[in-house]
């Protein structure tokens, strides 16, 4: 989708009641651009994959588990795709003026344990979906992560609580 595609789906998001009916179909079509933030890459970027999206659907990996919506302030900046011992971990990396932002996914090659490790007094559970994501708050960066079969998330970052959770809400 064209960078103005991705400007659009922010502009609609922002002045919902602007959009056409026709205009907020074709970007629901599209979910890495109905919400605010950029979760793309441009069109004429180098790199190989210009959203955490292709370089999962490109390695085989369900796409499913992915957030749709970061705040509005952040826009990705790099793709990363990395091998190691037959782990592999997908991440985007995403800039503001307030700092960081990453998501990332790992697949891994052995079943992970589902049992629920103690969390500190700062951490907490939030569901969603039936699933348990992790939070923990230290030092103004904000951590969730969780997992999905052999699959793991995490999304780490200058963010508020109640963004990361709008972000764990965002996933379909």
């Amino acid at each position: 989708m064209p960078r103005k595609a991705a400007f659009y789906g922010f502009y609609c998001n922002a002045a919902h009641d602007n959009c056409q009916d026709s205009e907020r179909a074709a970007l629901q079509k599209h979910p890495l651009h109905f919400r605010t933030g950029i979760m793309e890459l441009p069109d004429d970027d180098p790199s190989e994959y210009h959203s955490l999206y292709e370089a999962l659907a490109a390695n085989g990996i369900s796409t499913e588990g992915l957030p749709t919506w970061v705040p509005r302030d952040y826009a990705v900046s790099a793709i990363a795709v990395k091998l190691s011992d037959g782990v592999l971990k997908c991440s985007a990396i995403y800039d503001s003026t307030r700092g960081g932002l990453v998501i990332r996914v790992i697949e891994h090659t052995m079943a992970l344990s589902t049992e629920a490790k103690e969390l500190d007094s700062v951490g907490s559970v939030y569901t969603h979906n039936q699933t348990e994501y992790y939070i923990l708050m230290d030092d103004g960066v904000t951590k969730a992560g969780w997992q999905d079969g052999m699959l793991s998330y995490v999304i780490s970052g200058q963010i508020s609580e109640a963004e990361i959770k709008e972000m764990i809400n965002s996933i379909q």
